[in-house]
């Protein structure tokens, strides 16, 4: 038998785990394929979502903000949101395969950042990677730790000395 389960605007219909996801205006509702009532839908993303995808309880989505344009990803429960790509990119349509999030991006403001583009699901790019500090040298994460370690032992030492002593005092 026919039922309508939501009287409002949905689009980008999407199913998992037991739950319809939706788009309706910039907002991502997922409800309860069955045992559903009229208040059981649930707001995931509450504003600036028009795309999403979802793989392994994770929802990738384009969130497009009053300046920028970002890719993120957040549970389905609408816990650990995570921008992935920012500012310069705009993804319109995303897919998720394996490891790799991939995203069509189309600029108006630079078209070098228009084309089809891949990314580790954990968000770090080739950009990142190039542009990250270099780690320290052996030689002086062994410096760092002494300099913070040889202080607050001997205040330990001081401190169980200073113990010891009133101990001493105490018993006599």
């Amino acid at each position: 038998q026919d039922s309508i389960m939501y009287t409002k605007g949905a689009s980008n219909l999407k199913y998992y785990d037991g739950y319809i996801y939706f788009l309706d205006g910039d907002t991502i509702y997922k409800m309860p394929e069955t045992g559903w009532t009229k208040d059981s839908t649930q707001t995931v993303v509450s504003k600036d979502a028009d795309v999403f995808v979802i793989d392994n309880g994770v929802i990738y989505y384009r969130e497009k903000l009053l300046i920028n344009v970002n890719l993120s990803k957040i549970n389905v429960d609408g816990t650990n949101k995570v921008v992935l790509i920012s500012k310069t990119y705009d993804p319109i349509d995303i897919i998720v395969d394996g490891d790799y999030v991939y995203f069509y991006s189309l600029t108006e403001t630079s078209a070098a950042k228009t084309g089809l583009y891949k990314i580790k699901k954990d968000g770090i790019t080739k950009e990142m990677l190039v542009n990250s500090p270099l780690a320290s040298s052996k030689k002086s994460t062994i410096k760092d730790l002494v300099a913070i370690a040889v202080p607050t032992a001997m205040s330990s030492v001081v401190l169980n000395i200073t113990n010891l002593i009133d101990s001493m005092m105490i018993q006599n």
